[in-house]
């Protein structure tokens, strides 16, 4: 493993770190972090999985940045293929977890360097449309 990839993972725990502390004092409870849902596909991979006081399901991805960017956030870097990956991801743990309750998607941005100390800004989207509106898997 290359030098820069060492950091680029040590970078991304350290905001999944950041957006589970936020998650647990908005009042959530984690379900889980980095799930890969399939076997068969190592890409479909949910950020973290947590419940929200409302017993809503959330399936976050955390994108994680030193710094942030004049050219928009992480909302426009989920394209339509990591969109794609992430149903599937998704689609696959409610299957396999027999999940009937509702479930929500949503998106933190963590800006911030994971060696400097500083605490880290954060920004959150609770409410991302992933699924297309009415969207019931059965």
């Amino acid at each position: 493993m290359k030098a820069e990839d060492n950091e680029s993972v040590r970078q991304g725990l350290w905001g999944e770190d950041a957006a589970v502390r936020d998650l647990k004092r908005r009042g959530c409870s984690i379900v889980g972090r980095r799930v890969r849902p399939s076997a068969h596909d190592r890409r479909l991979e949910i950020d973290v999985i947590a419940k929200d006081p409302e017993d809503t399901l959330l399936f976050v991805e955390v994108k994680t940045h030193k710094e942030r960017s004049p050219y928009g956030g992480a909302l426009p870097r989920i394209d339509a293929a990591k969109k794609a990956n992430l149903r599937r991801a998704c689609l696959s743990w409610l299957r396999s977890h027999r999940w009937s309750g509702n479930y929500r998607f949503a998106v933190y941005q963590i800006y911030g360097d994971s060696a400097s100390g500083a605490a880290p800004e954060i920004d959150f989207f609770p409410d991302v449309r992933l699924f297309p509106p009415r969207f019931r898997f059965l």
